[in-house]
Parts: structure tokens; sequence; C-alpha cells
């Protein structure tokens, strides 16, 4: 298995077990998190270790935004990459398809495809 592939919930931060591990004086071992509430829906929340941006403005301590991929989130003062790894594994699941010997198939149907990307955009 694929360490974090359908994961529902990610760490970010500076502890060495955060799934997305940023440094800077300003990040916290557990600063916020990234939490897939399903349908490819994302939501990013303050973990109130310590300041959180989403597009340059504070969110409260445990608050939380849309985690859209256009939203640039900082944790501390440092940015929260939007295409890190962690994150498009989170969106995957094991699909139903029958193997097929050098084929893989990614879509959003678990009965016709290898691999089940949930995302509105897929």
């Amino acid at each position: 298995m694929i360490p974090g592939f359908g994961k529902q919930t990610l760490i970010i931060g500076s502890a060495p077990h955060a799934d997305i591990r940023l440094g800077g004086p300003s990040v916290q071992p557990e600063h916020a998190r990234i939490v897939h509430q399903g349908n490819g829906t994302l939501v990013f929340v303050d973990a109130g270790a310590g300041p959180s941006t989403a597009n340059g403005v504070q969110l409260a301590p445990g608050g939380q935004a849309p985690f859209d991929f256009r939203t640039q989130f900082a944790v501390g003062h440092v940015p929260v990459p939007n295409i890190h790894p962690a994150i498009a594994l989170m969106l995957m699941q094991r699909g139903n398809a029958p193997p097929t010997p050098g084929s893989l198939t990614f879509g959003r149907d678990a009965d016709k495809s290898h691999v089940v990307l949930t995302h509105p955009n897929v």
C-alpha cells in the first residue's frame, strides 16, 4: 500500500510525523490539518498552534477554510504547497475494475477504474 493513499486527514507542521513537513521558526509541530470530508471536498483547519493564513487573511485559532487548490495557505509564514503529493494521494482510493495486465485506469467511477480520484474536477 502507498503511504497516504486514501488518508482522511493530513497533518501540516514541523514534526517528523507530519504528512506535509515544513520548516521555519514560526511553524509548529502540528500547525494545521487538511481534512477530506468526502466527494473530493477538502478543508484546511488551523490547529490553534500559531498563525495560519488563507490568501493572506489570518484564520482564527481552530478556524477553517475550503481547500480548493487555488487559495494560498501558509502556516506561520511558510507557504503550504498546493501540489504536495500527499494531497493528491488523499484524494485517491482503490477502484473495483478487474485487473488488466499492463494497464491502469484512473477515474471517478469505481467500477470502471483501478484508481478512483474523488474530486469534482476529474
